[in-house]
Order: C-alpha cells, then structure tokens, then sequence
C-alpha cells in the first residue's frame, strides 16, 4: 500500500529471519500518523505479514521513527504523539498475529520532547531516547532505560551526557549489547559530535568513556549512527570533510579498560 512520502524504510531492523521496517509518512491513520511493517522470510523469499499501527494513531503521530525488534517482540518510536511528547509502543508476536501492548513513556514527560527519536530492545529491557529532553538546555537530550516486571514496563534508570549542552542531541543514535551501550550526541561541541559509553557496573549505569574521532577538524556530526558489537563499536560521522557531507564511519576497539580508534571506513568513490 506503498504510496508517495511514506518514508518506507526511515528506520528498520532485523533479528533472524523477521524485519521489521518503519515508515513513519504514512497517511493511514491522518496525515504522518505513521506505520511500521513486518516481513518474514519463508525460506524462498521474503514476505509481508502485517502493519502494525497503534490505537491512538493520529496526524503527525509519526509512528515508526524508530524501531527495534527481539524475537517475537517489537518496540516502535513514535515522536510526534501528544504534540511532540512521543511515546513508544510495545507489540507482542502470539498465536499467529501481533497484539499491541504497553505504550511506554517516562514520568515527568513534557511537550516537545520527542521521546522514541531512537530505541534499542533487548530481551526484558527497553532504551528509548528522548532527543529534546531540555534538562534546561533545549535539544541536550536524554536516554531512558524500562524494564518489564510484573506490573509491565517500568521506567528504571535515565542516561544524560556528563556534560548537558544545548543542541547535542544525545540519544539521536542508540546501540545495546548486554551490558554495555552506546548513546551518539551529533550534535555537541558545535557538531563535531561525540558518543558515550554506558556500562552496568554494581547494580546501576555508568558512563565508562567518551569517543571522539583521531580527526577532529571540520563539522562531523560523529555519533549520526552506531553500532555496537562485543567490544567493537561503529560509529558513523554524516558530515565528515565539512558541509561536504561526503561522511566516514569510525571502528573503535576496547582493550582492557581504554577504547582505540582502529580504522576509518570511506567509500572508494567519495
């Protein structure tokens, strides 16, 4: 049901044999109200099996900003719900078809927030960022990590940049892998960017180091994208070589305690 500025494909993500792909224009529900599509692959090719769309859609609800899927559980950012508050929703896979369930959202959210600009599942864990989370300095941005127990998903722990900043952006780009996560702030420092390092250390998170490209020169806007791998992470820099926007994408390392710079990645026909 393709149809003009869906933005099929703003935001995806795949686990096994299942994707998950956002398409956050999508007029079903009023203007941008937004949607995200589930394929799967059957073994010869890759199938459409449902659209999933929350109850309270609505125009300009942007559903499928972002979009992270765990098995048989999916979590999908909406930014624009509530004018711009966001929220993000919880969908579970069983017996044969996709049910809504928790729409997730901090205490204390305000308009304008935009909370679900990014997420991360990963298994009974949820982080959701908030991209305008002010902390009294508008755009700074902050993270929030739920938990599900007993009751549903819980709001357990916050990320913000040991240093807040106007318009850094933090939580534009999220990446989790167990213990460790990554949060990318494009924006701090006048768009050089940076990304935090998070770590679960006696029982809470903690901001273990700070990534900076070896080139700091020129506007970057480092920590555009990430991905984290073991001890491994990728980082993405949009504006890499200035206004250019030509880009690169950093491998950092971990050894022992201390996080290396090992290689910059280009394309060949930049």
């Amino acid at each position: 049901d393709s149809n003009g500025f869906d933005l099929f494909g703003s935001a995806l993500s795949l686990d096994g044999h299942r994707a998950v792909i956002g398409a956050n224009g999508d007029d079903a529900a009023g203007s941008s109200s937004g949607a995200a599509y589930v394929f799967d692959f059957d073994g010869i090719g890759w199938n459409e099996s449902t659209k999933l769309s929350p109850l309270d859609a609505g125009p300009n609800t942007y559903f499928g900003q972002s979009v992270s899927l765990d098995g048989d559980r999916v979590l999908v950012g909406a930014i624009g719900g509530d004018s711009y508050t966001g929220a993000a929703y919880v969908f579970e896979y069983s017996v044969n078809s996709w049910v809504e369930g928790q729409k997730v959202r901090p205490s204390g959210s305000m308009q304008d927030d935009w909370f679900g600009t990014s997420v991360e599942l990963d298994g009974d864990r949820a982080f959701i960022a908030a991209l305008s989370n002010r902390n009294g300095d508008s755009h700074s941005g902050s993270a929030h990590i739920f938990e599900l127990g007993g009751t549903g998903w819980f709001d357990s722990a916050t990320f913000v940049s040991s240093v807040a900043s106007i318009d850094a952006r933090f939580g534009d780009s999220l990446s989790v892998d167990g213990s460790r996560a990554l949060v990318g702030a494009p924006g701090k420092n006048a768009e050089r960017g940076v990304v935090y390092v998070f770590e679960w250390k006696n029982w809470k998170w903690v901001q273990t180091a700070t990534l900076n490209p070896s080139q700091t020169a020129g506007v970057k806007q480092f920590g555009w994208s990430v991905s984290l791998d073991g001890d491994r992470a990728l980082v993405g820099a949009l504006r890499d070589d200035g206004l250019s926007h030509v880009g690169k994408a950093y491998i950092f390392d971990l050894s022992g305690s201390i996080w290396t710079e090992s290689a910059v990645l280009e394309s060949s026909d930049c």
